[in-house]
């Protein structure tokens, strides 16, 4: 941390962050975060200032903000964290660009999919039925590394079809669905599993037993409409929020 010069406060929200993405703790939004920041010369809403978009934890890069709207308040923004500094946490060594590929063929990648389908179905199943808490923080340790090496592997292959797929995807849950999505229609799984509706692709997306992502409905209708994923019936567009809740896909 020392290298990017950063207040103590901005540190303490630094490995707040870090500390919420291992899934050693539950700060899923700024206002979250701050409560875990014990400074008695500050208030929770001044320490939130330090987590916007003119202070140095987002100018040198290190956080991001997702889903910003012109409604979406501060305090309830959602932080997005550079993968490399989870990665030296896991004390994972620095290594060249192209040890971060999964894969050099589609074929190859397609099977590293299958792999990560397979902790997904895992996980949801787990959730559910809020078993094995260590081996769910496991998964979303492994499952956040994939995510930033598939983005490596993505971009220095865009013409595969997976490729152009999985690139589209705005942020983690929405590939991590339809990565589940491809496990079905690859028949890697019994298509009746709890896993492909929305009870068990919600548990897929949460970060642990009973914390299910206020977003997940959000994330659906993205893929919905723009024609990613659709209903196993067929019947459920993007004005039918309410239908999602009961579907399948």
């Amino acid at each position: 941390m020392h290298s990017y010069d950063l207040s103590p406060v901005e540190c303490e929200i630094l490995l707040v962050v870090v500390m919420d993405k291992l899934m050693l703790c539950e700060a899923y939004d700024c206002i979250e975060i701050a409560q875990y920041i014990s400074n008695p010369r500050l208030s929770s809403t001044a320490v939130i200032k330090y987590m916007s978009k003119n202070k140095p934890l987002y100018k040198k890069r290190i956080i991001f903000h997702q889903r910003v709207t012109q409604k979406n308040l501060l305090r309830d923004r959602v932080l997005l964290l550079d993968p490399s500094l989870v990665k030296k946490v896991l004390d994972i060594n620095e290594s060249p660009l192209g040890k971060n590929i999964l894969a050099t063929t589609e074929k190859d990648l397609l099977k590293q999919i299958k792999k990560r389908a397979k902790l997904i179905k895992l996980k949801s199943h787990l959730v559910l039925s809020s078993e094995k808490l260590d081996t769910i923080r496991k998964i979303n340790a492994r499952m956040f590394n994939f995510h930033f090496n598939i983005e490596v592997t993505m971009e220095n292959f865009p013409r595969w079809q997976l490729s152009r797929c999985l690139l589209s995807m705005n942020y983690n849950e929405c590939r991590t669905i339809l990565i589940a999505l491809i496990g079905k229609h690859m028949g890697w799984f019994d298509s009746e599993d709890i896993l492909f509706t929305r009870k068990g692709l919600s548990a897929a997306c949460a970060k642990i037993s009973g914390e299910f992502s206020p977003l997940f409905d959000e994330d659906i209708t993205y893929l919905i409409s723009n024609n990613w994923i659709h209903a196993a019936n067929n019947s459920c567009s993007t004005n039918q929020l309410g239908n999602i809740k009961q579907q399948c896909f």
